[in-house]
Protein backbone atom coordinates (compact mmCIF):
# COMPACT_ATOMS: atom_id res chain seq x y z
CA UNK A 1 0.00 0.00 0.00
CA UNK A 2 2.60 2.61 0.97
CA UNK A 3 6.32 2.98 1.45
CA UNK A 4 6.29 2.37 5.19
CA UNK A 5 5.22 -1.02 6.57
CA UNK A 6 3.46 0.92 9.34
CA UNK A 7 1.13 2.50 6.80
CA UNK A 8 0.39 -0.93 5.29
CA UNK A 9 -0.41 -2.22 8.78
CA UNK A 10 -2.68 0.76 9.50
CA UNK A 11 -4.46 0.41 6.14
CA UNK A 12 -5.11 -3.30 6.69
CA UNK A 13 -6.37 -2.70 10.25
CA UNK A 14 -8.72 0.04 9.06
CA UNK A 15 -9.94 -2.10 6.16
CA UNK A 16 -10.79 -4.95 8.54
CA UNK A 17 -12.55 -2.69 11.06
CA UNK A 18 -14.33 -0.11 8.89
CA UNK A 19 -16.01 0.25 5.57
CA UNK A 20 -14.21 2.78 3.40
CA UNK A 21 -13.47 3.42 -0.24
CA UNK A 22 -10.18 4.28 -1.88
CA UNK A 23 -10.01 6.81 -4.71
CA UNK A 24 -6.99 7.17 -6.96
CA UNK A 25 -6.37 10.76 -8.03
CA UNK A 26 -4.78 10.26 -11.45
CA UNK A 27 -2.48 13.10 -12.44
CA UNK A 28 0.50 13.28 -14.74
CA UNK A 29 3.59 12.68 -12.58
CA UNK A 30 5.33 15.96 -13.46
CA UNK A 31 2.14 17.98 -12.95
CA UNK A 32 1.56 16.28 -9.60
CA UNK A 33 5.09 17.05 -8.42
CA UNK A 34 4.79 20.65 -9.62
CA UNK A 35 1.54 21.12 -7.66
CA UNK A 36 2.94 19.58 -4.50
CA UNK A 37 6.14 21.60 -4.76
CA UNK A 38 4.17 24.86 -5.19
CA UNK A 39 2.13 24.34 -2.01
CA UNK A 40 2.70 26.63 0.93
CA UNK A 41 5.90 25.18 2.39
CA UNK A 42 5.15 26.73 5.79
CA UNK A 43 2.37 24.20 6.39
CA UNK A 44 3.88 21.14 4.68
CA UNK A 45 6.88 18.93 5.41
CA UNK A 46 10.07 20.37 4.01
CA UNK A 47 11.45 17.73 1.62
CA UNK A 48 13.67 18.04 -1.43
CA UNK A 49 12.23 17.84 -4.93
CA UNK A 50 14.40 14.76 -5.57
CA UNK A 51 13.02 12.95 -2.51
CA UNK A 52 9.47 13.94 -3.43
CA UNK A 53 10.02 12.64 -6.96
CA UNK A 54 11.46 9.33 -5.66
CA UNK A 55 8.54 8.79 -3.26
CA UNK A 56 6.07 9.53 -6.05
CA UNK A 57 7.77 7.01 -8.39
CA UNK A 58 7.76 4.33 -5.68
CA UNK A 59 4.06 4.84 -5.03
CA UNK A 60 3.29 4.66 -8.75
CA UNK A 61 5.32 1.44 -9.01
CA UNK A 62 3.27 -0.13 -6.17
CA UNK A 63 0.24 0.05 -8.51
CA UNK A 64 -2.21 0.34 -5.61
CA UNK A 65 -5.66 -0.93 -6.54
CA UNK A 66 -8.44 1.54 -5.75
CA UNK A 67 -12.19 1.20 -6.11
CA UNK A 68 -12.49 4.47 -8.01
CA UNK A 69 -10.34 6.85 -10.00
CA UNK A 70 -10.64 10.62 -10.43
CA UNK A 71 -8.68 12.23 -13.30
CA UNK A 72 -7.06 15.47 -12.20
CA UNK A 73 -4.88 16.76 -15.04
CA UNK A 74 -7.16 19.50 -16.31
CA UNK A 75 -10.25 19.16 -14.11
CA UNK A 76 -11.63 22.24 -12.43
CA UNK A 77 -12.49 22.23 -8.73
CA UNK A 78 -16.24 22.03 -9.41
CA UNK A 79 -15.75 18.96 -11.62
CA UNK A 80 -13.62 17.23 -8.97
CA UNK A 81 -16.25 17.94 -6.30
CA UNK A 82 -18.98 16.58 -8.59
CA UNK A 83 -16.98 13.40 -9.27
CA UNK A 84 -16.37 12.81 -5.56
CA UNK A 85 -20.11 13.31 -4.99
CA UNK A 86 -20.88 10.64 -7.58
CA UNK A 87 -18.45 8.25 -5.87
CA UNK A 88 -20.15 8.91 -2.54
CA UNK A 89 -23.54 8.18 -4.11
CA UNK A 90 -22.25 4.92 -5.63
CA UNK A 91 -20.85 3.71 -2.34
CA UNK A 92 -23.91 4.79 -0.35
CA UNK A 93 -21.79 6.54 2.22
CA UNK A 94 -23.69 9.03 4.32
CA UNK A 95 -21.84 12.10 5.50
Amino acid sequence: MALSPHVDWMYNRLKSAYRFTTVKIATDQELCLKRVWERDQRIHANVSYDLLSRINREIINRNIQCEFMNENNRAKEAELIKNIGLIIEKTEVSL
